[in-house]
């Protein structure tokens, strides 16, 4: 009680009329009002109607600038954008996966072409038969019997 008197009271607060609670809020609300802007560049989420997936998005955003901070902190950093910072983020998150997925025999074709087209991994050849056509050529037409 003492001290609570002695904080109203001291001279190096100015008194607005508001409660010391309002005025330490008020002091240090630009540090909340920074990270929701840094959240709003570069958002992870659209709109969603499940209010579950936009607090999870909304802690990834959080989550990817408390990580580029720690990345900026770190003396042997080296200076890159925010955005590039993210990108390289999300592609070294994803590539594991996809080089899992890519292993899986039940996966489309298309999709492990695509996998293939983003990890710039080409096809090995000895695989297919075009690559046996390509090593043993027909000297003659497919019209032509043999020899």
């Amino acid at each position: 009680m003492i001290l609570a008197s002695s904080m109203h009271h001291n001279s190096s607060i100015e008194n607005t009329g508001k409660p010391e609670i309002i005025e330490f809020y008020n002091s240090t609300k630009g540090g909340v009002d920074s990270l929701d802007q840094k959240c709003a560049i570069y958002c992870i989420g659209g709109r969603t109607r499940r209010w579950p997936m936009a607090i999870f998005l909304h802690i990834l955003d959080i989550s990817g600038v408390n990580v580029y901070i720690v990345y900026k902190t770190n003396e042997d950093y080296n200076d890159i954008a925010r955005i590039n910072f993210m990108k390289k983020l999300a592609h070294s998150l994803v590539v594991p996966e996809m080089e899992r997925r890519l292993q899986n025999k039940r996966i489309n074709k298309e999709i492990k072409s695509n996998i293939r087209r983003v990890l710039n991994i080409r096809k090995d050849l000895s695989s297919t038969s075009l690559h046996d056509h390509l090593l043993n050529p027909r000297k003659t037409c497919y019209l032509c019997p043999p020899k």
